[in-house]
């Protein structure tokens, strides 16, 4: 009774979006941005149009609380959503994402531009782990001590 599906997209902005539904064999790389087409296995999609929100947006809507802990895999898009958590941002203390160490969706950045930002705005990277062939894996992170 905590879990509720809610069939939208995060990301920077409030709008309508679209958004690249896999329809090959891996069907949780649906994302925002497009296939590059130079993964190690083809990504067939198809072009939806979906709601898109920001955190805080979401947040100011639905009532629930500021975030302490994410956890979070948008294929690609992960900084865009941190940029929509605006000052719900302050209130967060871990991160756990997953990150790309090759990209496989046109102008995803990879995990030295997460480990970048996320220093500037005050987490420090305390586990990562590579995942399949080299290409992605996950990262958590935490907010420094001050």
């Amino acid at each position: 009774p905590k879990w509720h599906l809610i069939p939208v997209a995060l990301g920077g902005a409030t709008t309508m979006i679209e958004f690249h539904e896999s329809t090959g064999g891996n069907q949780e790389c649906g994302s925002i941005l497009e296939p590059n087409n130079q993964y190690f296995e083809p990504m067939p999609y198809r072009t939806i149009e979906v709601p898109m929100y920001t955190v805080s947006e979401f947040i100011s809507q639905t009532g629930v609380g500021s975030p302490e802990v994410i956890w979070m895999d948008v294929q690609g898009n992960e900084l865009e959503v941190m940029y929509g958590m605006e000052k719900h941002l302050d209130t967060l203390q871990m991160l756990w994402t997953e990150v790309t160490y090759k990209p496989y969706y046109k102008q995803q950045i990879c995990v030295e531009d997460y480990d970048r930002v996320f220093g500037l705005w005050g987490f420090e990277k305390i586990h990562d782990e590579v995942g399949i062939e080299g290409w992605f894996g996950n990262a958590c992170y935490r907010r420094k001590s001050v």
